[in-house]
């Protein structure tokens, strides 16, 4: 199943997911008042006790979701080893395992369909001020179902190119997974329409189907690019396509669709999806250095949106610029103020940090551009940026 809910029962399992995210939240923000190494130290000793009161495999699993953060631990060491502060070092390290493994441990321990009746719950009152969330919980749910679907249908596509050419296939399955993934939008809101729609006002059922299945199916394409092979650059630093992916919800879909499809991505990785590439999600992500990444990924598509809509250029221009300011400026400031807060660091030095990866961040920008383009010379209808 795609998710990342431990296949063991605990005790936590029984309690309901409004009062364990309450007491997250509350733990959490009283964590970061902590500043003992001594006190970080036995609260490690007792999270770890806790997940071994479970159970080994629970255990196990827990020490698996943790893994991710290794590199973070790693530079954390070194930097302070280098500028002989081992014990502010020690206590950044403590906190950061300390509050994403208390995050996995609500996501291990709740299930996908729990986390999302707590978020359906928290946006009732717009029901009371006329904005209706049937769309959304339809969107949701279309997410769902398209990520299979649309996983299946990449590893298809890797595998033919991959037996017709002796090359490296992985980035050039993006054009033909995305033109899929438009058709098969069409497709769907055509069948919406036919059986009786998601809107009230004849007027707008049309526009908020096809909005509607857009943004469920671009959400999916940004899980599915996740899963392309990465490649490394000349001096050893990967990149993966899934922000690519964040990309293309801007230059193809625009300012608004193209940020709520991100939006519903993040949301619904945090819910305990495991669509992030490595197979990374749950709640610990909003503790670990990455959450200004994870947050700025619907600002990034956002304003990749806006500004393809407004640079009026030739489309492979537009999009060179949109994606550059979207997918790299503004995505990488909340980015660096993230790392910075969560690890303790100044902004240069949280830069610092992620700047190996800005040179792979600018190769899919161009990737980005010609992809576009690409999609624009073959249906130039599906990029609604241009519209």
């Amino acid at each position: 199943m795609l998710t990342l809910t431990a296949p063991q029962k605990t005790i936590f399992h029984k309690i309901s997911a409004g009062q364990k995210l309450l007491a997250l939240c509350v733990i959490s923000t009283a964590l970061f008042q902590i500043e003992s190494l001594i006190v970080l130290a036995c609260l490690t000793t007792a999270m770890v006790a806790l997940y071994l009161s479970q159970g080994l495999s629970f255990a196990k699993f827990g020490a698996r979701m943790l893994w991710p953060l290794w590199p973070f631990v790693l530079i954390i060491g070194i930097y302070h080893g280098i500028t002989n502060d081992i014990e502010a070092g020690c206590e950044i390290i403590l906190r950061m395992l300390i509050a994403v493994a208390l995050a996995n441990l609500v996501t291990m321990t709740t299930s996908l369909n729990d986390m999302i009746d707590v978020l359906m719950r928290l946006l009732r009152p717009l029901n009371w001020i006329g904005i209706s969330t049937k769309p959304l919980a339809l969107t949701i749910a279309l997410f769902i179902r398209f990520i299979p679907t649309l996983i299946e249908r990449g590893i298809t596509m890797h595998a033919a190119l991959r037996a017709r050419s002796t090359g490296k296939s992985g980035w050039r399955i993006v054009v033909p997974l995305t033109l899929s993934v438009l058709n098969d939008a069409e497709h769907v809101a055509n069948a919406l329409r036919a059986r009786g729609g998601v809107g009230t006002n004849e007027r707008r059922i049309a526009k908020m189907e096809r909005s509607t299945v857009l943004i469920a199916v671009f959400a999916a394409l940004i899980a599915a690019l996740g899963l392309v092979p990465k490649f490394t650059l000349a001096f050893g630093v990967p990149i993966t396509a899934q922000s690519l992916g964040i990309m293309l919800c801007g230059t193809v879909l625009g300012a608004k669709r193209g940020g709520a499809a991100a939006l519903l991505f993040v949301v619904l990785t945090l819910t305990g999806l495991p669509l992030l590439a490595g197979g990374r999600g749950g709640l610990g992500l909003l503790s670990g250095p990455s959450v200004g990444f994870i947050i700025g990924f619907p600002i990034a598509a956002f304003v990749t949106g806006w500004v393809m809509e407004r640079v009026r250029t030739n489309v492979l221009t537009s999009s060179f610029i949109a994606s550059f300011m979207g997918g790299v400026i503004a995505l990488y400031i909340p980015g660096v103020i993230g790392m910075a807060m969560v690890l303790d660091k100044s902004l240069m030095a949280a830069f610092g940090l992620v700047s190996a990866f800005v040179i792979g961040d600018l190769v899919k920008v161009v990737v980005c551009g010609f992809v576009t383009q690409a999609i624009y010379r073959a249906q130039p209808d599906k990029v609604l940026s241009r519209a």
